[in-house]
Formats: C-alpha cells, structure tokens, sequence
C-alpha cells in the first residue's frame, strides 16, 4: 500500500514500522519553507503555510491513503480530497477542549471540515474521544501515539476497504 505520512514533528517511528512491513510510505509536511513571522499570524493555525505544498504533492501523488497527524496537514487532506486526492486517516494529539477549539481563527472549522472528510479519526484515549464527539461531532477511534504498525495497518485496511 501506498501510504503518505502528513507529520512535520515525529513521524520516524511509524514511517520506518510500515516500511518494515512492506509499505510504501512517505512522509509530507516538512517543506524546508522559512516564512517570516508576522504579528498577525499567531491569530491562525500554526503550519497553515505548509498546505498548498501537502496538497499538490498529495493531489500529484498516487497515493492510496494519508494518514494527517494535526489540523492544519489534516486540513490539506481534506482540501485534497476535493481533487480526487486519497482517503486520509485523521490522527489528533493532545486534549481538546472548546477553548482550544476557538483559541485561533477559523480553527473550529478547520476541525470539523477535516473531522467530517476523514475516512477515519483517532485520538489518544477515551477523554478525547469524548470530546471529539461533543465538539465535531464526529465518533473517533482511541489508539495510544506508541501503538505497533499493525494497529495502524488495520485501519488503514478499513479506510481503503
């Protein structure tokens, strides 16, 4: 399977384990792109400047599957699929709370958008997966960050059926 990696911060681990099982994965997100920070800017999504780059390697790709790991490479899966970019697993880190969601602008419905295009959403324990439910309506699979590759690999089988 052919398998994109949508994670600027850690995605040696998960990459290296499905490479070892015989995927085809690589990894997005890391552009290199140095932009200057303007005051405006901490009003939005952090990594919003990474999104035109994901998205036309993503939409350029053949792809079977993206797994996004946070909003804004989640974000450009969903802005893919409408190009005909791959099904994408949406992974969310970290607690999420209404005060998250509304901290910077037009958060709350990046989320959602990613949330509700995703062929499947996972979240870090049971407390999230709540959450992700009350606030995106959306029910979200619980898969601890250190789970094996062939955890992931079941999903992915799932969002490619």
């Amino acid at each position: 399977m052919r398998i994109a990696l949508l994670d600027a911060e850690r995605p040696g681990a998960l990459a290296g384990a499905l490479a070892g099982r015989g995927h085809e994965v690589t990894v997005l997100g890391e552009t290199g792109l140095t932009t200057p920070r303007l005051p405006a800017r901490r009003y939005y999504e952090d990594g919003l400047e990474r999104v035109p780059w994901v998205v036309w390697q993503l939409a350029r790709g053949s792809f079977d599957l993206a797994h996004a790991f946070g909003p804004s490479l989640g974000w450009a899966a969903a802005q893919t699929r409408r190009f005909g970019g791959p099904p994408y697993a949406f992974s969310f880190r970290g607690p999420l709370t209404r005060r998250w969601l509304v901290d910077r602008h037009y958060r709350l419905e990046m989320m959602t958008a990613t949330a509700s295009a995703a062929a499947v959403c996972v979240v870090d324990d049971a407390s999230a997966a709540v959450a992700f439910r009350r606030y995106l309506l959306r029910e979200a699979e619980v898969v601890a960050p250190d789970a094996p590759a062939e955890r992931f690999e079941a999903i992915y089988e799932a969002c490619v059926g």
